[in-house]
């Protein structure tokens, strides 16, 4: 896929790389050259990432068991900044603040939940299921 006169990569390519040799084909080589070369990696990968058959799909991706109790502890931290507020003791601008900050951690809490759950699945690209078998 890379041009001619490119240097040899015997390594995995990772984000990093990949890069570096679209950096390296931007400065060496002519426009025609690297939009071919950006072109034929392009449809590379997203061959091999077809033929791998790993996908994630909307039924993989599974709600915390905890995310009541996520939410919960997140309802007292925002009562009480109610509270707060109806006391006077902060402004309507705080308040919002303060309630944006909290929900935004709240949704981060859960994302990494989701993300931890996403991770301990085990995946499986050859399931023995009794109707498919890997050809390789």
């Amino acid at each position: 896929m890379l041009p001619n006169g490119f240097e040899f990569i015997n390594e995995p390519v990772d984000k990093r790389l990949m890069g570096v040799i679209v950096d390296t084909l931007a400065r060496k080589f002519i426009k025609s050259e690297v939009s071919t070369s950006l072109d034929g990696l392009k449809d590379m990968c997203f061959l091999y990432a077809m033929r791998s058959g790993v996908t994630v799909s909307i039924d993989d991706v599974r709600t915390p068991t905890n995310k009541q109790e996520i939410l919960d502890e997140y309802e007292i931290e925002a009562d009480k900044v109610e509270q707060h507020f109806r006391r006077g003791i902060i402004t309507d601008g705080e308040r919002r603040q303060q309630e944006v900050e909290i929900w935004t951690d709240a949704t981060a809490v859960i994302a990494a939940e989701m993300e931890k759950s996403l991770k301990a699945m085990a995946v499986q690209p050859c399931p023995d299921d009794g109707w498919f078998r890997c050809s390789w």
